[in-house]
């Protein structure tokens, strides 16, 4: 099932429902066709602008920066998008909107929400500021403006980004729901390793998956508790592999026939792998290696073979 498209009462959203720039290689053009599993999304840098007209009473959220004008009850909302892999929006009537800066960069948090919580709306921006903080400052800085959170009815109670937007299932607002524990699965991490650099998601769906999954997870634990954490990981995961068929990290998304064996190689086995790197040259070298790779890489395309020679190299 994907998340790119969907409506309920309050808010329609969609993503990858334009023409975007194809990624042309060695292997020729790569058409983006869909898995049922993993991110088949491989797209090029492009420029947009985009006009969407609705009714005035109607808000649009999008990728990139809106200039609005209102004719005659009829809302035009012109968005610019600028260096992005693809576009995603979101429309919605009467939606409540929250923001915070972060505090070093200044990059906004913008969050649209029609479950009228305000204790649950701060707490999901407060906790996506403490993440953002600790992308810029272990990656390097976030090249756009601003980042939209927006409520939607996703499929399960986690998230799906695009560059710029995020769509955040509307159970996070739930009076059950403990914000601190729903949003460990919010991933800012591919707003760098799935937007800001481009890699083979069919072809290689490890490179980005292993980059998102591990610092996710040195986020949460933190430099002092990463080890006891990545040991309980690895007992699970050693066990889980016992009874898949194929374990390699080189196999594409054609290989896997269930949700499960896709997650056991493709995103756990590749976040050891990096957890593997990180102990092996150390911390201040591994925040080198991924520092030089965003550095080199934004806005451009990186194989498994270049990722290698960068970290050699390092």
């Amino acid at each position: 099932m994907h998340y790119d498209i969907g409506r309920n009462q309050n808010v329609i959203w969609a993503g990858n429902i334009l023409p975007v720039m194809a990624v042309y290689d060695n292997s020729g053009w790569n058409k983006s066709e869909y898995y049922p599993l993993g991110d088949s999304i491989y797209n090029d840098i492009g420029n947009y602008m985009i006009a969407v007209k609705t009714p005035e009473n109607y808000d649009v959220i999008a990728t990139g920066s809106e200039i609005i004008n209102i004719d005659n009850g009829v809302k035009t909302t012109v968005i610019e998008a600028k260096f992005t892999r693809d576009f995603a929006f979101a429309i919605g009537s009467g939606m409540l909107n929250k923001s915070v800066q972060t505090d070093v960069s200044g990059v906004k948090i913008n969050l649209y929400y029609y479950t009228y919580d305000d204790e649950k709306a701060n707490a999901i921006l407060n906790r996506a500021k403490e993440t953002l903080e600790y992308y810029i400052e272990t990656l390097g800085s976030y090249p756009y403006s601003h980042i939209d959170i927006v409520e939607c009815s996703l499929y399960d109670n986690k998230d799906v980004q695009f560059t710029g937007i995020a769509f955040i299932d509307e159970s996070w607002f739930m009076p059950e729901t403990d914000i601190n524990t729903a949003m460990l699965n919010f991933n800012l991490g591919k707003q760098w390793f799935s937007e800001i650099i481009g890699s083979n998601g069919v072809k290689e769906p490890w490179l980005r998956a292993g980059f998102e999954k591990f610092l996710q997870r040195l986020f949460v634990y933190g430099e002092y508790g990463i080890d006891d954490a990545m040991e309980i990981e690895y007992a699970s995961l050693k066990t889980a592999l016992a009874s898949e068929k194929h374990i390699e990290l080189h196999n594409g998304l054609d290989t896997y026939k269930t949700k499960e064996s896709f997650e056991n190689i493709q995103v756990r086995k590749a976040a050891m792998m990096m957890y593997a790197l990180y102990k092996e040259v150390g911390s201040e070298k591994f925040h080198d290696i991924i520092k030089e790779y965003c550095l080199k890489y934004s806005f451009k395309n990186i194989t498994s073979n270049e990722f290698f020679n960068l970290s050699e190299d390092i």
